[in-house]
């Protein structure tokens, strides 16, 4: 879950601006959550760029107390509570918890038209979420590229490579790997584990991902990063979006099962 301080959601509804193609960049939340400080880098980057940036958090459940997509979706009155709460700091990053909104979702190819219209003022939405809610219908034909971050060792290039193959197979995606050089990681050895895993790719998925190895000390390398996720977006055109109440009416299931990780 982010703890990235209170979100800014409280006038998604009611705000003015002119059309524009949002872009959606997917990005898979693990259960050890090593990508966090990663996520959270390249959102900076691309709010100092004159991006306004979003983060669905699909690893936090909406509530009562923290309301979130499902709410925005289902239209809830919670707008006004959470502008009492809300800083209009035009510099940090929003973020909502989503977890019930994405998993709902997730089983609709092309439900992700919906956001354009809940989600004007933004340029870039991420959608960060276990893999079960990306590897899915949600993606289809979205022409994203998500964002796997690498974990170390051998235990991380196997994990790497499911996330690649569900992707691939049940999402009809390819993703943009991430190699979190560190400390603890000299780049050589994170190189090396890149290329295991489009190794694996190539040989079993019969196409290769495009990898990056990043030292998140250096700002170069994470405005590189970020720079290629905005390069390789999917967008979504305003023109001809539907309303969120007409399109959630046509997917909304009876009450999501939360993800069963949180």
């Amino acid at each position: 879950m982010f703890d990235f301080g209170v979100h800014q959601g409280s006038s998604l509804l009611g705000a003015s601006a002119a059309d524009h193609s949002l872009r959606l960049i997917p990005m898979v939340a693990t259960a050890h959550g090593r990508e966090q400080s990663v996520v959270w880098d390249v959102c900076q980057h691309w709010q100092r760029m004159g991006y306004p940036t979003l983060v669905l958090d699909g690893s936090s459940m909406e509530t009562d107390a923290e309301p979130g997509l499902a709410d925005l979706l289902e239209h809830s009155l919670w707008i006004d509570r959470a502008t009492d709460r809300a800083a209009d700091n035009a510099s940090s990053v929003a973020v909502l918890p989503a977890a019930r909104g994405l998993y709902t979702l997730r089983k609709n190819a092309g439900a992700l038209q919906v956001l354009n219209s809940l989600f004007r003022r933004y340029a870039v939405v991420v959608l960060y979420a276990p893999l079960d809610t990306l590897a899915s219908p949600l993606l289809e034909w979205s022409g994203t590229v998500p964002l796997v971050v690498l974990g170390s060792g051998a235990a991380g290039v196997v994990e790497g490579y499911q996330q690649l193959k569900a992707l691939a197979v049940n999402g009809g995606v390819s993703a943009l790997v991430a190699g979190i050089v560190s400390s603890d990681a000299a780049a050589s050895v994170v190189k090396s584990q890149l290329q295991r895993v489009c190794a694996c790719a190539s040989d079993h998925l019969s196409s290769a991902p495009r990898t990056m190895a990043v030292d998140p000390l250096r700002p170069t390398d994470m405005q590189r990063l970020a720079l290629a996720l905005l390069e390789s977006a999917g967008t979504l055109a305003s023109a001809g979006s539907p309303s969120a109440g007409l399109l959630w009416s046509t997917i909304a299931a009876p009450a999501a099962a939360p993800l069963s990780s949180h």
